[in-house]
């Protein structure tokens, strides 16, 4: 009865046992039908009925992502097409109407899909053959269907591959170009703080007002002109008819002005932006016309300001050079010690050469992982920043900006910091006095350099007009501006684009206290006021005053200006090169007879005075 099929009259007559084992019988056929149906639809959804070519390639072809993947062979092809750059999406939602307007026909587009990426100039069509995408692309305009390239197999997964760039951060100080496109677009400013929730920074620019390039009241010719850019001046302004509210004191001693619903700061233009509305990092380099403008509308501390924002701007590994002193401080080695070996081409890693009895062997590091090490009475040179760039010097102090006060000592000797929040101070080897830099931006060198001594048309000690009446002598050339000495012995810091012209003092003359003329050239003694007894050579003359150089004057590049009459010529009566002028102290029945002509070789006037 066992082997048997119970009907349906045995089904009262059998026992609990035979209907048990003759569930678990009809269970295991059904199970095993289900699996040869699975079987079969597996062999027909993924297996090809044709034999396959084999490739050497084919056996190659290592990667694992492609491991548990169906047969690719059965799925649409994916087709490569050139097309004007700038069209890719215009032209993807033009197949993608087609084929829907296609689908009520009798001939429907034998496309699967149509995409773009971010590669300018191409589409990606999927369809099983080619002549399916020819015939889907006819009729479409900015679309170059004359070569149509089949993507690899192995290559289609990587055109939808999620590409992820690593952005940097945009923090306090960074340099940033405006995205919008209005009369600010494409325009230098740089962040003065970020919102708590990063997504809206507080920015400074210099400002375009439409005041400038209104006319009347013709709204339409207004918003064709690009305002001009300009620093904010309220006179200015004011002249223009426009209402001025300020000045207003802020934090820092700042101005502020209010002005058309702006506000202005140091001539600049301070507003809260998006920062969806910004571009920053590699591609935002500031030129040098843009950072002067910001100098000038930054106000006196604008040196310091520029220099402290490129600081956080740029990170120290940009900087590592062959021979630097290192430190790690992070990991495993945290704290060790090491002098660069060698950089990467892109700066990222950086070999070391480890001071440690037990590492014999150079160590690769990531350049984020590594700092500068100074201690003090390295000899410096500094090789980027905005300030005193060129010069050399020694380090006798070492501490961050708020270490004002170090210890002293033979600890003091040892102390070291990290590049990123460290201040050196520098006894510099040009000017004879300390500046305060940051390590970031300096290496340890050998050479005593004089910092640089030509920018632009300009060279040290020249003589530049100030304005129509004054003058000033070159002392100092910086990064991208002047220190003049000026006839009242101040110093003026001028720009770059705001020099006056050169101005020659060959032939112009001056008298000392003893009536002796001066001119280019002459060695001279001051017999007067703080620099006496002070002995020079004359750089310049310009009216009552004289420009000298003396190897005694430690400041302003050996260079000072004093009155004619405050020096004497050495040599007494020593006549000037310039022919065509007699003695000054002539008697005055020979000033009437004067005729300014050569002098003859070989005749020369008494000095009458002398004689008496």
């Amino acid at each position: 009865m066992d082997n048997e099929e119970l009907g349906d009259d045995d089904a009262d007559n059998v026992s609990g046992e035979v209907a048990e084992r003759q569930a678990r019988r009809l269970d295991a056929a059904r199970r095993k039908k289900e699996e040869e149906e699975l079987a079969d639809y597996t062999k027909n959804r993924y297996e090809s009925g044709r034999v396959g070519q084999r490739y050497a390639e084919d056996d190659e072809d290592t990667d694992a992502r492609f491991q548990d993947l169906p047969d690719a062979q059965r799925d649409p092809k994916l087709w490569l097409l050139r097309c004007k750059p700038g069209h890719e999406r215009l032209l993807v939602i033009q197949l993608m109407q087609k084929f829907l307007d296609a689908a009520h026909t009798d001939k429907s587009l034998q496309i699967a899909s149509a995409m773009h990426t971010d590669i300018k100039g191409y589409i990606y069509v999927e369809s099983f053959k080619e002549a399916h995408v020819r015939e889907a692309c006819q009729g479409l305009n900015n679309l170059w269907g004359g070569k149509i390239v089949q993507v690899p197999v192995k290559e289609m997964t990587d055109v939808l591959r999620i590409r992820t760039v690593q952005k940097e951060k945009l923090v306090r100080g960074s340099w940033v170009r405006m995205r919008r496109n209005d009369d600010y677009k494409d325009d230098l400013a740089q962040v003065i703080d970020l919102e708590p929730d990063g997504a809206r920074a507080r920015i400074r620019i210099i400002p375009r007002l439409k005041i400038y390039t209104a006319k009347g009241d013709d709204d339409a010719q207004e918003r064709k002109i690009r305002p001009p850019a300009r620093l904010f001046k309220p006179e200015e302004i004011g002249k223009l008819g426009g209402d001025v509210e300020g000045p207003m004191r802020v934090a820092g001693g700042r101005q502020q002005f209010a002005y058309d619903g702006m506000t202005f700061e140091d001539g600049c233009l301070v507003k809260v932006v998006s920062i969806k509305g910004l571009r920053w990092g590699d591609d935002v380099t500031p030129s040098l016309p843009e950072l002067e403008r910001f100098k000038v509308g930054m106000g006196s501390a604008a040196d310091d300001e520029l220099l402290a924002a490129a600081t956080v701007a740029k990170s120290s590994r940009q900087m590592l050079a062959v021979g630097d002193l290192v430190k790690v401080i992070d990991g495993d080695l945290k704290n060790l010690m090491g002098k660069v070996h060698s950089v990467s081409v892109d700066g990222n890693m950086v070999t070391i050469m480890p001071k440690h009895d037990m590492l014999k062997e150079p160590l690769s590091f990531q350049a984020e992982l590594l700092v500068k090490w100074f201690r003090m009475g390295d000899h410096i040179k500094i090789v980027g920043g905005t300030r005193h760039l060129g010069e050399t010097g020694m380090v006798v102090k070492v501490g961050t900006g708020a270490d004002d006060e170090a210890e002293g000592g033979e600890k003091q000797k040892a102390k070291r910091s990290s590049s990123a929040t460290t201040m050196l101070t520098v006894f510099s080897d040009m000017t004879q006095s300390e500046i305060q830099v940051s390590a970031a931006f300096v290496q340890e060198c050998a050479e005593v350099s004089q910092g640089l001594e030509t920018l632009g048309a300009y060279s040290l000690h020249d003589l530049v007009m100030l304005d129509r009446t004054s003058v000033g002598c070159i002392v100092k050339v910086e990064h991208s501006s002047f220190k003049l000495l000026s006839t009242t012995g101040e110093l003026v810091t001028v720009e770059l684009a705001q020099m006056g012209r050169k101005r020659d003092s060959k032939g112009v003359l001056a008298l000392d206290g003893h009536d002796n003329k001066l001119e280019e050239k002459n060695a001279v003694e001051v017999i007067e006021g703080a620099l006496m007894r002070t002995q020079g050579t004359v750089k310049h003359v310009f009216k009552a005053y004289v420009f000298i150089h003396s190897t005694d004057i430690k400041d302003n590049a050996g260079i000072a200006c004093i009155r004619a009459r405050q020096c004497r010529l050495l040599g007494g009566a020593q006549q000037p090169s310039v022919q065509g002028y007699d003695d000054m102290a002539e008697a005055d029945s020979n000033v009437a007879a004067r005729v300014f002509a050569p002098q003859s070789p070989g005749s020369a006037l008494p000095d009458t005075r002398a004689a008496a």
